[in-house]
């Protein structure tokens, strides 16, 4: 299974931010944790929520999250990369 696999098709319920962590709570308690080291994280897209996921792609300082209606949420570190992790796998 793809790292990102476990989020697809689910509808994002929340964003949850802090400077150098955001949470993306989707139903059926699935999470995508993104971090950065030593910088802060930098989102653009708005109005995402409730949106269901079509797919999600990570280069190095930069993830991508595509919702099936065309919108987009990118997450992007000021300084270093970003780290992530799909809850479930």
């Amino acid at each position: 299974m793809a790292k990102f696999d476990g989020v697809k098709g689910y509808l994002l319920l929340e964003i949850e931010k802090s400077p150098n962590e955001v949470t993306l709570v989707f139903r059926d308690n699935r999470f995508l944790f993104i971090s950065a080291e030593g910088g802060e994280i930098v989102l653009e897209g708005d109005d995402v929520e409730g949106s269901e996921v079509e797919g999600v792609s990570e280069t190095g300082g930069q993830l991508e999250v595509r919702f099936k209606d065309g919108k987009r949420l990118v997450a992007k570190s000021t300084v270093g990369k970003l780290q992530s992790e799909s809850i479930p796998e």
